[in-house]
């Protein structure tokens, strides 16, 4: 795939994303943070990094703006 088609690519894949409602971000967590995302996923907790992170932030988030 050529850069040019690559680029072309992830644009499509961002739109997409932004059109379901989807904002992205960029974040660092600690080694020992990542170990474990990488543990859950290993174990087939999570289907990916991704999945694991979305569910942490939601569960966290949207329990306290319940209550």
């Amino acid at each position: 795939m050529t850069d040019i088609q690559s680029r072309v690519r992830v644009q499509r894949f961002r739109k997409t994303r932004r059109e379901r409602g989807l904002v992205e971000t960029n974040v660092w967590i600690p080694e020992s943070v990542r170990r474990v995302i990488e543990q859950l996923v290993s174990e087939g907790k999570y289907p990916s990094r991704r999945v694991a992170i979305t569910s942490a932030l939601e569960k966290e988030f949207t329990a306290k703006s319940d209550t």
